[in-house]
C-alpha cells in the first residue's frame, strides 16, 4: 500500500522556507516603494515649479497661483508665497503619509532652485 501527500516535516519545512524568503523580500519591495515616491514627489516639485515661473513670466507676479495645491497621485504640492531671501514662493509637498519616518517626508522647493532636505537620497542628482 503506497501513500501519497506530504508529512508534516516537509510542510513545516517549506512554510519556513516560504518565511526566510518573505523576511529577506520585504524589506526590498519596501524600499523600492519609498524610493519610488520619493522620486514622485521630487517630479511633482518640479513641474508644480515650472507652472508657477510660467504663471509670473505671463502675469508679472505670484499672486493668482493657486494656494489649494496641485494633487497628483497620493502627492499633493501646496504653494506658499514666499519672502525675499526664498526668491518669492515655497512649494512643500505632503505624500500621504507614505513617507512617513523617511528623510524626504517634507520635499520642498523655493524660487530660486534650493531644494530641501539637500541630498541625494531625496533628488536623485
Amino acid at each position: 500500500m503506497s501513500q501519497k501527500g506530504f508529512t508534516l516535516i516537509e510542510l513545516m519545512v517549506t512554510v519556513a522556507i516560504i518565511g526566510i524568503l518573505a523576511a529577506i523580500a520585504y524589506p526590498s519591495y519596501t524600499e523600492y516603494v519609498k524610493k519610488t515616491r520619493r522620486a514622485e514627489a521630487a517630479a511633482l516639485l518640479l513641474n508644480t515649479a515650472q507652472l508657477v515661473e510660467r504663471h509670473y513670466s505671463q502675469n508679472g507676479s505670484y499672486g493668482g497661483v493657486p494656494d489649494g495645491g496641485i494633487t497628483e497621485g497620493i502627492s499633493t504640492v501646496n504653494f506658499a508665497d514666499g519672502v525675499a531671501e526664498d526668491g518669492g514662493y515655497l512649494l512643500t509637498v505632503d505624500s500621504g503619509g507614505v513617507l512617513t519616518g523617511d528623510d524626504c517626508a517634507s520635499m520642498s522647493i523655493n524660487a530660486i532652485g534650493t531644494k530641501l532636505p539637500d541630498n541625494d537620497k531625496c533628488w536623485r542628482r
